[in-house]
């Protein structure tokens, strides 16, 4: 006889949901920020992301500024920004 799959309660998330529904709040709170947010690998030094304000401001859609970082769009060298972040 098999062994029964046990219940789950009532709004019971897996670990995966709640991670999906915390990112989704994330994303939700950095776009209505009136701020330009954005992060970076201090590694590459890329944008890993950005919010709607920041594309806005600086006139790119989120996919080109993820393939870009912040020595394309300030104006300070590479080495400068890197001791920056």
């Amino acid at each position: 006889m098999k062994s029964p799959v046990p219940a789950r309660r009532p709004g019971h998330m897996t670990s995966r949901k709640r991670g999906e529904e915390a990112l989704r709040h994330f994303r939700a709170a950095m776009d209505i920020s009136p701020d330009m947010i954005f992060l970076i690998d201090r590694a590459s030094m890329q944008f890993v992301d950005v919010n709607d304000r920041t594309c806005q401001v600086l006139g790119y859609r989120r996919e080109e500024l993820l393939a870009m970082g912040p020595q394309d769009v300030a104006p300070l060298p590479r080495e400068e920004l890197s001791r920056l972040f």
